[in-house]
């Protein structure tokens, strides 16, 4: 990959998961209820430092609109994406270490200090789109209506403290099982 080709593979991914999340919330509807925050989120942590709480642009995307099922969803999850070569799916959820281990507790840990639930959406190169939750998480998405399907995995490996469990799905399990063209 070339100098800088990197951030660019990062942030289409991240308006391809906007797009993606908008026509969850609004089938029939407007693809731009949900885009990346400002500075993929570098702002809500610039403002945290100054001691500042932007919750509402905390994460890589946020609620743009009005839309009551995009501001409840936006409330309730920080999202944080990922694309990336390789996330070590494998050492991370048999041995609770790796790349993608590292993705999830850092999306934990921000999603805490904003009040909010982690939602990790995750690829890697010649891979699926994985949706990764914490147990309130699976509960609170299934509540609202997104998710009609069983996980494929669940671990308690990527867990801190090992409370909980961790559960994956493939990204398109809260797309009606199919994931939008762009």
């Amino acid at each position: 990959m070339r100098k800088g080709g990197g951030a660019q593979k990062g942030a289409a991914f991240e308006r391809w998961t906007c797009m993606q999340l908008s026509r969850v919330v609004d089938p029939h509807g407007k693809e731009t209820h949900f885009w990346r925050s400002a500075q993929s989120g570098g702002r809500a942590t610039i403002q945290k430092r100054k001691g500042i709480n932007n919750v509402a642009q905390a994460g890589d995307v946020v609620c743009i609109t009005q839309h009551p099922k995009a501001l409840e969803f936006s409330k309730q999850f920080y999202i944080e994406c990922k694309h990336v070569k390789d996330l070590n799916i494998d050492t991370s959820v048999l041995k609770g270490r790796g790349l993608l281990k590292q993705f999830w507790a850092k999306a934990c840990v921000e999603a805490r200090e904003s009040g909010k639930l982690p939602m990790l959406i995750a690829r890697q190169n010649i891979f699926g789109t994985l949706l990764i939750l914490n147990n309130h998480g699976e509960t609170a998405l299934r509540l609202m209506g997104y998710l009609e399907y069983l996980p494929m995995l669940s671990t308690r490996m990527m867990q801190r403290g090992r409370n909980g469990h961790v559960f994956f799905f493939w990204f398109s399990a809260i797309c009606g099982g199919k994931e939008f063209k762009s």
